[in-house]
């Protein structure tokens, strides 16, 4: 399998599965949830800087609720306030970031894991080398992403976590 096929695999899986996210957010936004380098990264970018729109915070969390995500709520609210979601259309430069971190752990996980039911175990499941914490705890802050996506990096590349 060339890299083209598996990336492209990967993307499909995504589309498939984050059906609220794709929704709200379109097939060139989700295909880049989590990238870190290249074009995809550049999406993201022009996506948040152009303001993401305040309903994409609801498919977020009806994507975290299907993933088992324990009070999905808590979530989104790390993205912005239902207030603050009720009073503009759009998301801040600073709010959309957050909203593609926290969907962007999850689309990672689903390209590691390959089935949804193990992606959302992975992420409902403390882990010894997040201190015993969840890593979608871990996510709700930058640093955390950060540390939940070098895991994944590792477990992809058959690494012991």
């Amino acid at each position: 399998m060339t890299e083209r096929d598996f990336n492209s695999c990967r993307t499909e899986r995504r589309l498939r599965l984050l059906l609220h996210l794709r929704g709200m957010l379109g097939d060139e936004v989700v295909s880049s949830l989590g990238a870190s380098t290249g074009e995809g990264l550049e999406v993201l970018r022009r996506f948040v800087g152009k303001g993401a729109p305040s309903r994409a915070v609801e498919g977020l969390q009806k994507e975290l609720a299907a993933f088992g995500v324990p009070r999905p709520s808590q979530y989104v609210e790390v993205v912005a306030s239902r207030a603050t979601r009720a009073r503009r259309d759009t998301l801040t430069a600073e709010e959309g970031e957050r909203l593609v971190r926290i969907a962007g752990t999850m689309a990672r996980a689903l390209d590691v894991w390959e089935d949804r039911d193990d992606a959302a175990a992975f992420l409902n499941t403390r882990h010894p080398m997040l201190d015993h914490e969840t890593p979608m705890d871990r996510a709700r802050s930058e640093m955390g992403a950060r540390q939940v996506d070098d895991l994944l990096t590792k477990l992809d590349l058959g690494l012991p976590v």
